[in-house]
């Protein structure tokens, strides 16, 4: 069964990374969150994060190398995670 970040606002935007491993959400209530993708049985919550903002979000955007970090060394520039909303910025 897969067990995503649940979010009862409007998603506004759905991204994957290149390999499709993980998938990030943005939605109306300001949460932006990433899950690896397909949710593996043990591992649903290595690797998921979430995070609110005070404003709705747009846009959401996944380095494409997202999935090639596997420790906090590697994560350096390729855990990036872009957002957007309506006052026009990153």
């Amino acid at each position: 069964q897969l067990r995503l970040h649940p979010d009862l606002a409007v998603v506004n935007d759905v991204a994957l990374d290149a390999t499709g491993s993980f998938v990030a959400s943005s939605s109306s209530k300001g949460v932006l969150a990433v899950d690896p993708f397909p949710a593996q049985d043990s591992d649903a919550s290595r690797g998921s994060w979430s995070c609110s903002f005070s404003r709705p979000l747009l846009s959401v955007s996944l380095c494409p190398r997202y999935a090639e970090a596997t420790d906090a060394r590697a994560a350096h520039g390729l855990r990036v995670v872009c957002s957007g909303g309506e006052e026009g910025r990153l």
